[in-house]
């Protein structure tokens, strides 16, 4: 993480020790007494509530302009309230190397406060964390304990999944705090692809427009500000967001499209063909037209980021020859995506010069085939330095084409629906009445419809491999069996947000029917902790998986963490079920297993690990987890809460090793994927659809 001023010098180093812990499935130091516990009678890890209280504290010291130390003893104090929900005695706490050395928080702790003052700033810790609740502490620690205090309740209370009761808390808890000036909620109002897409993006510019990241739920984050915030910066935020978005999408497609195919090989014996049948047309040869191989010819706004992989291998490593056909080829590619393939008209011919004169080539002739057969000769007197620097020209030229595409239409219009910043609406005021129409996908009012549904499922065809008459959609009246969407398709509208996100997902694949594993964490977690689990996840399955490259998406705004593993397979593998308990012990939260990454259903009221599929030994051994929560509760026997993540996760690993390495049709492990199928609430439910006879 970049030293600045909103920056936590700890969080590199719990990500380090649990990315140390995770690769080696060990326990040790601090953390051999966090991860076991489940401190509260609801699925809450430890690492959530216990580190996630520690960074709280942290970050209100911070706000309230405390210096290195004080906030560090904060942090260690919310890092061991409740600690005999952990096993640990005052006693025990007294030699802090036992209890917290051998990790590299310990290091950073150390480098922070000093070694010659790191007995002290633990003593007061740990008096505030066994003084927290029976009082009696001394005046000096007093304001720091109620920052703990706070810490606990918004990292522990089922309540604070709720804004709303966040900014209550922090009103009411710290002195000289105005809501409208200090507290800033960014708050969700839907949980779609985009919020989550731009949420990594918004954290970044809000922190380093000076806001402290204090938490985030399921409904959104709440940012502190020592000054009231600047309408100034929630413009910036609409104006470096889009941008954020292009490039990102690159990335993933890149990401993606590298794994689910080999790039495309540039065809340049096309070329050759090309520049022949131009020569034929001028020579008033019929052999061949222009316009037939012209057809041929792949389109720019077809390339993909992956292709252009190899279109830069080309430009970078090809012959002269290589690199003339290839600026040949790219640059008939630009005019056909610009107007129907094969067209002799006069005008294409002026298209392709323009082009042309932009890489600074002037050449002559009005015709498609005089511009080609003139380009040609051009390009055979030009030395291997200034085709090089044509290329340049060239490719960015390509490269800004395909972002044009990613960006599609304008992305601000649909954010300012989704995102609230502070006491500022990003949203413009509605022009004219809602609209009568519903959409289709999310059933929101549609002013002006964009598509069809039949045009939409069309477009996700490609990622999703289903076909009009093999999908039903709930909102028809009678059976998924008896009842097919065609024609009425046609007649049903989608709205552009939706219109917009089956795009993406012809490139993210996160909505593609294959299996993605979600972090969920409530009720609400520490913004610093999500840092961590993010870098943590990404490493650990990279690492698991022999280089594979996962895509991991943090949403800032709704507490979730998305890694998504497999995107050209439809079968949950032994191995992703052993990944996902081991990110569900080490990094916390409740983790769902779904074919569906953004149309979960809320925490709330839910279980710490879903399958979207039935296991009966996976459903029987949660189902036993919840019943020893209620005893614990009923009894307040908390003993009963210090190692129970633990024998839940030993119990799932002996059955994930038991299962065969093969899995044949009908055998005990069989998680196939489920298509469109999701969770039927249209509330959250974006892509509602049932596959016919599949679900």
């Amino acid at each position: 993480m970049q030293k600045n001023e909103q920056a936590n010098p700890l969080v590199d180093a719990i990500a380090n020790d649990l990315r140390d812990m995770i690769g080696k499935r060990e326990e040790k130091s601090i953390y051999r007494f966090i991860l076991p516990c489940n401190p509260k009678p609801y699925p809450i890890s430890g690492s959530q509530h216990f580190i996630g209280t520690a960074f709280a504290s942290y970050r209100l010291a911070q706000f309230l302009g405390m210096d290195e130390k004080c906030r560090v003893i904060a942090f260690l104090a919310g890092l061991l309230h409740d600690y005999e929900k952990l096993g640990l005695t005052r006693e025990k706490l007294k030699n802090h190397e036992e209890v917290i050395g051998h990790s590299q928080l310990y290091e950073e702790i150390i480098e922070v406060v000093g070694e010659k003052d790191i007995s002290r700033v633990w003593s007061d810790a740990i008096e505030i964390a066994s003084k927290l609740e029976a009082g009696g502490l001394p005046l000096r620690l007093q304001k720091i304990a109620r920052l703990v205090e706070v810490g606990d309740y918004l990292t522990g209370g089922e309540e604070f999944w709720n804004i709303d009761n966040i900014c209550d808390l922090l009103i009411k808890s710290l002195d000289n705090i105005r809501l409208e000036e200090n507290v800033v909620p960014v708050i969700a109002t839907r949980q779609r692809l985009l919020v989550a897409m731009i949420s990594d993006k918004l954290n970044h510019l809000l922190v380093s427009n000076g806001l402290i990241p204090l938490v985030t739920t399921p409904t959104g984050a709440v940012y502190l500000s020592k000054e009231p915030l600047n309408v100034d910066i929630v413009k910036k935020v609409m104006y470096e967001i889009p941008r954020h978005i292009s490039s990102k999408l690159k990335e993933i497609s890149v990401s993606v499209e590298k794994r689910a195919r080999r790039p495309t090989t540039v065809n340049l014996k096309l070329v050759d063909n090309i520049l022949e049948s131009a020569k034929q047309v001028a020579e008033g040869g019929k052999k061949q037209k222009l316009s037939a191989v012209f057809s041929n010819v792949k389109s720019l706004h077809k390339i993909t980021a992956s292709d252009l992989i190899e279109v830069k291998r080309v430009a970078e490593s090809g012959s002269l020859d290589d690199k003339r056909k290839l600026l040949i080829y790219l640059a008939t590619s630009y005019i056909k995506s610009e107007k129907s393939a094969g067209s002799r008209k006069p005008e294409m011919g002026k298209k392709l010069k323009d082009l042309l004169l932009e890489l600074g080539i002037i050449v002559q002739g009005e015709e498609m085939h005089e511009v080609l057969l003139n380009l040609g000769n051009h390009l055979n007197k030009l030395s291997g330095e200034e085709l090089d620097a044509l290329m340049r020209k060239m490719m960015s030229i390509a490269e800004g084409k395909i972002e044009a595409e990613i960006s599609g239409i304008e992305v601000q219009s649909i954010i300012r629906e989704y995102i609230q910043i502070g006491f500022h609406t990003m949203s413009e005021e509605a022009e004219g009445k809602e609209g009568k129409e519903a959409c289709a996908i999310c059933r929101s009012r549609i002013n002006e419809p964009v598509t069809t549904l039949n045009t939409y499922l069309e477009r996700k065809s490609s990622v999703t491999r289903v076909i009009t008459s093999d999908v039903f959609h709930p909102d028809l009246q009678g059976k998924p069996e008896t009842k097919s969407m065609e024609g009425t398709a046609k007649r049903m509208y989608v709205c552009q947000e939706c219109n917009y996100e089956a795009s993406i997902f012809k490139r993210a694949k996160f909505s593609d029917g294959m299996w993605a594993m979600i972090l969920v964490y409530y009720p609400a977690i520490s913004i610093d902790f999500l840092d961590i689990v993010r870098e943590v996840a990404r490493d650990y399955i990279t690492f698991s998986s022999r280089g594979f490259t996962p895509i991991v998406m943090q949403s800032y705004a709704t507490s979730e963490i998305i890694v998504k593993t497999s995107d050209d397979r439809g079968r949950l593998r032994k191995e992703d079920l052993e990944r996902a308990i081991d990110l569900w012990y080490y990094l916390g939260g409740n983790m769902v297993l779904t074919t569906n990454a953004f149309s979960i259903s809320p925490p709330w009221g839910k279980l710490p690990i879903e399958l979207e599929k039935t296991d009966v030994f996976i459903e029987e051994s949660v189902a036993q987890y919840m019943r020893e929560l209620k005893v614990a509760k009923d009894k307040s026997e908390w003993w009963r809460l210090r190692y129970i993540r633990r024998t839940l996760y030993r119990q799932l690993l002996t059955y994930i090793y038991a299962l065969g390495e093969r899995v044949t049709e009908g055998g005990e492990f069989s998680f196939l994927k489920s298509g469109l199928y999701v969770t039927l609430n249209p509330a959250l439910d974006v892509y509602s659809f049932v596959v016919r006879g599949k679900q």
